[in-house]
């Protein structure tokens, strides 16, 4: 769902920059469900798209050029955003494992 939201932009920005957003859009999508599942919430889910979209707003599309200095920093500073909300969704599933297993 959260990956077909993003299919409109085919009619604005290069196919190239609409297909990697798809792909991309797919994983943030099951990410942010799963950290929705174990936090019930919303709120941090829309947080972290926020901050997403911010950091995407760097990534140009016009010419999208994988050996310009912008869009190489943009995609690591995205992927490193995603890399630490994995660690925070893993140590909160450790988190709720040891309570059910204590209680």
């Amino acid at each position: 769902m959260f990956m077909c939201a993003h299919v409109a932009n085919y009619s604005y920005f290069p196919m190239l920059y609409v297909t990697l957003q798809l792909i991309f859009a797919m994983q943030v999508g099951i990410l942010y469900s799963l950290i929705y599942y174990h936090t019930r919430s919303l709120s941090n889910t829309i947080l972290l798209h926020i901050g997403n979209n911010i950091i995407a707003t760097f990534i140009p599309f016009d010419d999208f050029d994988y050996t310009s200095y912008s869009s190489i920093l943009a995609v690591i500073s995205s992927l490193l955003l995603h890399f630490i909300l994995i660690k925070y969704l893993l140590k909160l599933i450790s988190n709720n494992s040891d309570k059910k297993a204590q209680g």
